[in-house]
Order: C-alpha cells, then structure tokens, then sequence
C-alpha cells in the first residue's frame, strides 16, 4: 500500500464523517463559484450608463446584499465541514499513534538491539508530529481546494471556453511546478528525518551514560559528534526553507500572468460581443483568476506535506 493509500485507509476508518464532510465543502464550492458572478454583475450595473443612476444604484446595493448573504452562508457551511474534517483528521492521528505503539511492542528483543532507541523514539514522536499536518490540515484544504479549482475552471468554461483551455495549462503548470519541488525536497526531508534521530540518539547516550562518558574523559568526542549532527540537521533545515522561499513567488506569477491572459483574450472578446454577459463576464472572470490563486498555493502545500 503506498502512502496516499495509507492516509485514505486512516481517513476512511471514520466514514460518515469523511462522507458529511465532503458534502458541506461541496456545498461551500457551489456558493464558492457563484459569489464571483454576483461581483460581475454588481459592477457590471454601474457601467450600464443608459439606465437611471438611481436604478444602477438600488441594484448594486442588492447584488452586494446578496453577496454578503451568500459569503456569510459560505463561512458556516465550510466552518461546518472543517469540524468533520477535525474529527476525521483526529481519529485518523489516534488511530496511527496506536498503530505504532502496538507494532513496537510486537517487535524482537533482536529489533531492539539493532535499532537506536533514539531513532525509535524520533519514529514515535517527531515524525508523528510531522504527519500530523497532512491527516488534519491536508484532508481539509485537500478537498477544499480540489474542489474549487473544479467550480472555476466550470465557471470560466460558461463564459469563455478558448480561455479556459488556457486557465486549465496554467493550472497544470503550476502544479508541475509543486511537484518538481516536492521531489527535489524528498530527499532533503529524509535527511531531516535521520539527522535529528540521530541528533536524539546522542542526546539521550549522553544523559544516560554521563558518568561513563566523563569517567573515560571522552566529552570532546561526544560533543564533536553532537556538532556534527547537529550541523547535519541545520543543513538539512536551510535547504528546505530555500526550495520553499521559491513556491510562493511562483503561483504569484502564475496568476498575474493568468490576470494579464484573462484582461487580454476576454477583452477582445468583450469588443467582438462573442463573450457571454459582456463586460460582467470579463470581470466574473477576473475575479475567479483571484480566487483560484489559493487553492493552488494550498495544493502545492500538501504536496510538500505529503513528500514529508
């Protein structure tokens, strides 16, 4: 069973809740899409120079009720998803701790012998605080964000298919991109992992045998191999906060590049009078350019979760 297979497993051991939870957050998805139309619509009345002011006016104060209505109603369906999504991801965390817990005790004498006690005790704890940020927040924003880049990209192929060819190569390049990143941080990430068990590893020989390390005056030598280790972790660390420096400022681009393609293609076709709604359309689209950004930023993230 791979690891994905291995999280689901987890995941799904609390069923109804995972079931429940999708339902809400498809449900938040829905208001998700449909809050961008409104903000076309509502600035889309403004410009409409024919009508009187008063009546631009009265209709963009009721798309703007509306909007709130819909943004707060959006706040408690996906607060509602997000505490199934607590007690998923807290289940799922309960049931690996006791996982490992009975597999160490099943474990040989042998095992024991071979095995640094201080490795075993970064497996127990260190690593389980690590993977703990993708059973609880990655189940969540897993979905979330799945389901969102799934309600745009629909919402801009009502209004503009040609550019929605474009959006979903924006959106697999951005993607790409996570990935790329994710497997160069790999291996970065193991080292982390077994520097700082061996990191522990001394610690722990250091305070258990403090007698017999100064009764044979090898502190030095202790230290030095401390050091080393600790060097080797610090490495590690940097590297990692390094390929994370340049995620961000990618999907910053990713969408101001998207923004510029979205104004340039949907402006031309505003002029043409081949996209539907018109300049409404062209702003519902911008603003669904804006909020595609974070569920990208949020998918790259668990990626970078899910190599840890």
């Amino acid at each position: 069973m791979g690891s994905f297979g291995m999280i689901m497993s987890y995941w799904l051991r609390s069923k109804k809740d995972f079931i429940w939870q999708f339902t809400w957050m498809l449900v938040s998805t829905i208001f998700y899409v449909i809050i961008p139309v409104f903000i076309g619509t509502m600035v889309g009345s403004l410009l409409d120079s024919v009508r009187p002011l008063e009546t631009r006016v009265i209709e963009m104060l009721t798309y703007f009720a509306a909007i709130l209505f819909f943004a707060v109603l959006r706040y408690v369906i996906n607060r509602a998803g997000r505490l199934r999504g607590a007690e998923v991801s807290a289940k799922a965390v309960y049931y690996l701790r006791s996982d490992i817990s009975n597999a160490i005790y099943r474990q040989s004498f042998s095992y024991f012998d071979k095995t640094e006690t201080g490795q075993l005790i970064s497996r127990a704890t260190s690593d389980i605080e690590e993977t703990q940020m993708i059973f609880s927040m990655g189940l969540t924003l897993s979905l979330q964000s799945f389901l969102q880049i799934v309600g745009v990209i629909l919402g801009f192929y009502i209004f503009s298919p040609e550019i929605t060819i474009i959006l979903i190569i924006v959106i697999l390049s951005s993607l790409g991109i996570s990935f790329y990143i994710a497997k160069k941080l790999r291996p970065i990430f193991l080292e982390t992992r077994e520097s700082f068990g061996d990191l522990t590893n001394t610690i722990r020989e250091n305070i258990i045998g403090a007698q017999v390390v100064r009764m044979f005056s090898t502190q030095k030598k202790e230290q030095q191999k401390f050091m080393e280790n600790n060097q080797r972790f610090y490495n590690a660390s940097v590297k990692i906060v390094k390929y994370n420096s340049v995620f961000i400022p990618v999907i910053v681009i990713v969408t101001g590049f998207m923004s510029v393609i979205t104004l340039f293609f949907g402006g031309l076709s505003v002029i043409n009078g081949s996209m539907l709604g018109g300049i409404n359309a062209l702003i519902t689209l911008q603003s669904y350019v804006i909020a595609i950004s974070f569920p990208l930023m949020m998918l790259g993230q668990i990626m970078l979760m899910y190599i840890q």
